[in-house]
C-alpha cells in the first residue's frame, strides 16, 4: 500500500502520524564516550610516615583444592614429606605476591622497609566460620545456597609512636552488591562424587563433615578477597586513584531526528574532550557545561513529546549521563531507573557495544560520584 494511503487510513481510524511512527522499528545510534575520575584519598598520611611495613597473621589456606592437587601431582613420585615442603613454599610465595600486588603503597613518598618503619600496615583475619548448613540441597538450581560463610578481618595502621591512624573491620561477602554470605552451588564447584557422597550420608552432622571438608578449600577464595579489599581501603584512605568509567550518548538512524543526533554529536564530543591526550583538544568539565544543559533541556522537551517507548529509554539514558556531568545525581539516578533494561543488567552477561553494556558503565559511573562525592572530580 502507497504511504499515502496508509497514513489516511490511519487518520480515519483515529491514529496520529505520530504514533505510527511509534510503531517503526527504532534504529539507535551509539556514541560512545569514556572519562576520568581522580578521587583524592579521604585521610592523607601525614608528612612524616614515610617508610612503613606490612604483616599479615592468618590460619586461612591461600591454595585452593585445584593447585595443591596439580602440585601433588607435577612432584610424581616424590617423597610425601618433601612435597608438603613444596606445598608450603608455593603457599608463601603466593601470600608474598598478593602482599606485593594488594597492599604494597605503590606511590611517592612511600617505601617498604624491614627496619624501624614509620608506620606498620597490619591485614589479621579473625573468623572463618562455615554457618546455617542446608542439609537437602537443590543441586539442579545453582543459585541454591547451601551455607552462610562467616568471615571477617581486622585492618589496622599504628604509627612506630602507637597511635592508630586506621582500624577497619572487613566482613566477608559472597555478593557484595547484596551484602549477601549465603554461598550459591555455582560458587562451589561441585562434582558429580560429592553431590552423591554428599546426599547418600542421612546423619547430620556427617553432612556438615563432609561439607566442611570441601569447604576448607574455600578458604582461599575468601583470603584473596580480604587482600583485595585492604588494597583498596588503603587506596581510599591515603593514597587516592583513578576511576575509568564509559557510557554513551543515543541518537536515532530514523527521520526525523536530526536535532538530537546533532546535539548528541556534541555531547560526545565534548566528553571525550575531557581526557584528550592533546592539550589543545582537551577540555575542562566546566568549558562543556553548557553543552551540556543544551543537551538536558533538549531531550527533556523532546521526551515530553514523544509517545515511543524505544524512544524515550534513548532519552533518559542521555538524560541520566546528561544529570551526572551536571553534579545532579539523584535525577542521573531517576531516569537510569525508569529504564526497562535497567532492571537486569546486573543478571545477564554483557556484550560489549550494546545498550545493556552502555546502561552498566553508566550505572558504575554513577555510583562511582556518589560513592566519593567531592573527592571524585574531572579535570
Amino acid at each position: 500500500m502507497h504511504p499515502f494511503r496508509i497514513i489516511a487510513c490511519a487518520v480515519i481510524l483515529g491514529l496520529s502520524p505520530t504514533l505510527l511512527a511509534a510503531q517503526k522499528k527504532i534504529k539507535p545510534i551509539k556514541n560512545p564516550v569514556a572519562w576520568t575520575y581522580s578521587v583524592q584519598p579521604k585521610n592523607p598520611l601525614e608528612a612524616n610516615l614515610k617508610t612503613y611495613q606490612i604483616k599479615v597473621k592468618t590460619d586461612l589456606d591461600p591454595m585452593d583444592w585445584g593447585e595443591e592437587v596439580g602440585i601433588y601431582s607435577a612432584l610424581g613420585s616424590m617423597d610425601s614429606r618433601k612435597k608438603n615442603l613444596v606445598i608450603q613454599e608455593a603457599k608463601e610465595d603466593t601470600l608474598r605476591v598478593w602482599t606485593d600486588r594488594y597492599i604494597a603503597l605503590k606511590k611517592q613518598p612511600y617505601a617498604r622497609t624491614h627496619h624501624n618503619p614509620d608506620f606498620t600496615i597490619t591485614l589479621t583475619t579473625e573468623t572463618y566460620k562455615v554457618e546455617n548448613v542446608q542439609l537437602d540441597v537443590d543441586f539442579s538450581d545453582m543459585e541454591s545456597a547451601i551455607c552462610n560463610v562467616n568471615a571477617r578481618a581486622r585492618l589496622t595502621v599504628g604509627t612506630q609512636e602507637g597511635s592508630v591512624v586506621l582500624d577497619e573491620n572487613i566482613p566477608y561477602y559472597v555478593d557484595e552488591e547484596e551484602k549477601s554470605t549465603l554461598l550459591p552451588i555455582r560458587m562451589f564447584m561441585l562434582n558429580p562424587v560429592f553431590k552423591l557422597k554428599y546426599n547418600l550420608k542421612k546423619k547430620p552432622e556427617k553432612k556438615k563433615a563432609q561439607l566442611q571438608r570441601k569447604l576448607e578449600k574455600y578458604e582461599s577464595v575468601v583470603l584473596r578477597y580480604f587482600y583485595e579489599k585492604t588494597g583498596q581501603i588503603l587506596k581510599e584512605q591515603f593514597l587516592g586513584q583513578t576511576i575509568a568509567v564509559y557510557a554513551a550518548t543515543f541518537g536515532i538512524k530514523n527521520k526525523g531526528h536530526e536535532a538530537l543526533n546533532e546535539t548528541c554529536e556534541v555531547l560526545k564530543k565534548d566528553i571525550n574532550a575531557l581526557s584528550a591526550l592533546s592539550k589543545k583538544k582537551r577540555k575542562s568539565l566546566a568549558a562543556i557545561q553548557p553543552d551540556i544543559m543544551d543537551a538536558i533541556d533538549y531531550c527533556e522537551d523532546k521526551l515530553s513529546r514523544t509517545e515511543s517507548p524505544e524512544i524515550s529509554k534513548y532519552l533518559h539514558a542521555n538524560l541520566s549521563l546528561g544529570y551526572l556531568l551536571a553534579n545532579q545525581l539523584e535525577k542521573a539516578k531517576t531516569h537510569l531507573h525508569t529504564i526497562p533494561e535497567y532492571e537486569t543488567i546486573h543478571e545477564k552477561t554483557l556484550f560489549q557495544s550494546g545498550f545493556d553494556y552502555y546502561l552498566s558503565g553508566l550505572d558504575a559511573a554513577i555510583n562511582t560520584k556518589e560513592k566519593y562525592q567531592g573527592l571524585a572530580t574531572i579535570h
